[in-house]
């Protein structure tokens, strides 16, 4: 055999000055790497060229124009990392429509309402700005985040566009594990339909229940009723009986949580709104979770409890499959 081949590395790094939307000035620092210039074991040179990295750009909209948005920039519009009075939405996009923009759009107004922003666009200007952040970045699958803030009086609208891949389909099959947070949700929602930017505590919920190796975080309020997961609603099932945690304990409406409840009536399943515990949870034969982006996928696990069978039950899979064909019949 041949000694191995060996390489010379010779960078050189250079600073590249660019500009942010609103004339913000910084720099970044890049390496440019030459050809690696190699010799094999015969004496024979041979070069290498590395692969050309690029840096991502996407187009958001932002205050009334479309402008460059990089990654540093992107990560100033996260909600729990913004600190500002305002709310947001996540949207699904399938083969690039906008799954439910209009109800997201209601549901953003009647929280700016609540917490009483004067909101200085009318509908129509806050759909084109959502359409057209998709249009601009031409994805046909996505997930979308629309956010509305105030901050020092000052009225604020973001949009941004990203690519979004579903989970795999065998992580519907085993399910998500979930985790009740360590911590209680002590300071109600002024509404069950303010889906607030401060969303620190319940991305600190969710990054507790990563840290753990679990998928997801169940939340609970001062009394121990479960409010909802850090990033979904949550439905039980018990005896073929569907059950969902009232929203005086706190939840939010969710959007995906509305047609679940209204294709469930629809199937003739028996729905029962209530307050519940952790006790409801260990005892169910199924559970699901839902979300824009999850759509409905089963929880085979709480702590180290299996749920039920540890998969998705009869009642689940019912519910999974029409809500994709509701997805299909809204999208074409």
């Amino acid at each position: 055999m041949f000694a191995k081949d060996f390489c010379v590395k010779q960078n050189r790094k250079r600073k590249v000055t660019g500009e942010l939307p609103g004339g913000e000035q910084c720099k970044v620092s890049r390496a440019q790497t030459t050809p690696l210039r190699c010799v094999t074991a015969r004496g024979i040179p041979h070069t290498i060229r590395p692969p050309v990295t690029r840096r991502l750009q996407r187009k958001i909209f932002l205050d009334g124009k479309i402008v460059e948005a990089n990654e540093r920039m992107l990560e100033q519009f996260v909600p729990g990392v913004m600190t500002a009075k305002g709310v947001f939405e996540t949207m699904r996009v399938y083969d690039g429509k906008i799954f439910l923009l209009d109800k997201h759009i209601n549901r953003l107004q009647r929280g700016l309402k609540a917490l009483e922003i004067v909101n200085n666009y009318t509908k129509k200007e806050i759909r084109h700005s959502v359409t057209e952040t998709l249009r601009v970045n031409r994805l046909r699958n996505a997930r979308m985040r629309l956010m509305v803030w105030q901050k020092h009086h000052q009225f604020h609208v973001a949009v941004i566009a990203r690519p979004y891949k579903a989970p795999a389909f065998s992580q519907y099959s085993k399910g998500y594990k979930v985790l009740i947070y360590s911590r209680k949700m002590t300071k109600p929602r002024v509404s069950c339909d303010v889906k607030a930017i401060d969303y620190r505590f319940f991305q600190k919920a969710h990054e507790e229940a990563a840290r753990q190796g679990y998928d997801e975080a169940v939340v609970l309020n001062r009394n121990d009723e479960i409010v909802e997961g850090a990033r979904t609603n949550i439905f039980l099932c018990k005896q073929g009986v569907l059950y969902a945690p009232a929203l005086r304990s706190g939840g939010l409406n969710g959007i995906t949580r509305q047609v679940v409840l209204k294709l469930a009536k629809e199937a003739g399943i028996k729905i029962r709104l209530k307050i519940l515990g952790v006790e409801d949870f260990y005892q169910a034969d199924e559970a699901f979770l839902t979300n824009s982006l999850l759509e409905v996928i089963p929880a085979s696990q709480m702590n180290r409890e299996k749920i039920g069978n540890g998969c998705a039950g009869p009642v689940t899979e019912k519910i999974m499959k029409r809500y994709r064909q509701n997805v299909k019949a809204v999208i074409c």
